[in-house]
């Protein structure tokens, strides 16, 4: 009996440490399988970041090659301005030499009119020439010093009038020079403008390049650390799996060589009690059948006790499979306003906004993006002219009866170098160089300081 108590202390200990190992490692996995679900999520997550980014990246991209065809554009119109004021130095100075030219013509028919004067004077004027005409000897004579006189004065004449003509035409060339100079002085502020507004394309390129960069890292390390974690959590899981089906396997081990010796015990039971019976031959018969019945119902109780106890074993030992981690849910104008498209995704190119393809790739000059906006606002202001054509346009009105839709100009290269449309509380919007099309701070700051008061209502 007490051997009996000990083997089912022992079953009942092996099946204990089992089921407890079974249960810690379900814990274990059910735990893994929360944390990679919500890994899972983040990754999700994470996709979604990689595609918006992926779209920025598309954009900026863009907008890269736009900068750099405006970067290209503007270089190019660097070495026309260029070449215009080669050609403009080299027109003042020919000018200067033919001025030069004019000077010692105008010096030596000055000199000859005063000698014709200072002779006329001395000789009592018309008289010399009276003289002449009155003492011919006949008739022929007389025709021939007339015509000789008549010469003499034409002459005068023709000499005042080509004195007359070459200094005006003197005064025509030094007015061209004059017109040439400043010419060329706005030409070299131009350029000087354009320089600028290169370089601060090329700020705005290379900061552009390095957001790209430094986004794109930032969400590769983002998404790396991801798959890590997941890679991980999937290990642990494999092992824990593993770590449960060998105390799985070494549980049922157990309990069968339990069984076993069990099914042994009770063997060799029944062998004890037929030997038994074959020592008490000497009983009744009647004593001996109702020895043999008491025990044959006794061992098919046993057994029936045995048979349920060995059922209730085996339904301790089974244990449910894990349940199968759940899927992861998967979560999808007016002329002020009419340019707004284009803030943040244009560039400056000088000359720019006169043509269909610099209109659909943002590209504009400070007048360009102005006749663009009016037009697609549906009011016509004549073909594109630049910032001298705009400021003659409508009505010129004070800076205190400025309303949204005014153009206002700044004096930048020149005198009204650059023009924008106001849209109100002291700011305006218009493509400048530094920033494409924007709106920009007129109440204080670079433009503030710029701004001439010029106001033009359309």
């Amino acid at each position: 009996m007490k051997r009996k108590s000990m083997l089912a202390l022992n079953l009942a200990l092996v099946l204990g440490v089992g089921s407890l190992y079974s249960v810690t490692g379900t814990a274990k996995a059910e735990s893994i399988d929360e944390q990679r679900a919500k890994v899972q999520v983040e990754i999700q997550e994470a996709n979604k970041e990689i595609n918006r980014l992926q779209n920025e990246k598309s954009k900026l991209v863009d907008r890269i090659v736009n900068l750099n065809l405006a970067i290209t554009d503007n270089n190019n119109k660097v070495e026309e301005t260029k070449k215009a004021i080669a050609a403009t130095t080299k027109d003042i100075k020919k000018l200067e030499s033919e001025i030069v030219v004019l000077k010692e013509r105008i010096t030596k028919r000055t000199s000859l009119l005063e000698e014709r004067a200072r002779s006329f004077q001395e000789n009592g004027g018309k008289t010399e020439y009276l003289s002449v005409v009155l003492g011919s000897t006949s008739f022929s004579d007389l025709i021939g010093r007339v015509h000789a006189v008549t010469t003499i004065v034409q002459a005068d004449q023709d000499l005042i009038k080509e004195f007359e003509a070459d200094k005006n035409s003197l005064e025509t060339k030094q007015t061209a020079v004059q017109d040439k100079l400043a010419e060329l002085e706005d030409t070299q502020g131009e350029l000087a403008e354009m320089v600028s507004q290169l370089k601060n394309q090329k700020t705005q390129q290379s900061e552009l390049v390095a957001k790209l960069e430094k986004e794109s890292q930032a969400n590769l390390n983002k998404k790396g650390e991801l798959e890590q974690k997941d890679q991980a959590l999937a290990t642990e899981k494999i092992r824990l799996e593993i770590e449960k089906r060998e105390r799985e396997e070494a549980a049922r081990k157990a309990a069968a060589e339990k069984a076993a010796k069990e099914a042994a015990r009770k063997a060799a039971k029944e062998v004890a009690k037929v030997n038994e019976a074959k020592s008490t031959k000497r009983a009744s018969l009647s004593t001996d059948n109702s020895n043999n019945s008491v025990s044959e119902s006794a061992a098919g109780n046993k057994s029936n006790s045995d048979s349920s106890r060995n059922e209730r074993e085996n339904d301790n030992n089974r244990t449910e499979a894990p349940a199968p981690p759940k899927p992861v849910q998967s979560s999808g104008g007016s002329v002020v306003t009419v340019g707004n498209k284009y803030i943040g995704n244009s560039v400056y190119v000088f000359g720019g906004g006169r043509s269909q393809y610099d209109i659909d790739n943002g590209r504009f000059d400070c007048s360009g993006f102005v006749y663009w906006a009016f037009r697609e606002a549906g009011i016509d202001i004549g073909s594109t002219g630049n910032t001298d054509t705009l400021k003659n346009k409508g009505t010129r009105v004070s800076t205190s009866e400025m309303q949204p839709g005014d153009l206002v100009f700044f004096d930048t290269y020149k005198k009204d170098g650059h023009v924008g449309i106001y849209v109100g509380n002291g700011k305006f919007i218009g493509s400048q160089g530094s920033t494409g099309v924007a709106i920009a701070n007129m109440s204080s700051g670079y433009w503030a300081e710029k701004f001439n008061g010029r106001v033009v209502r359309i």
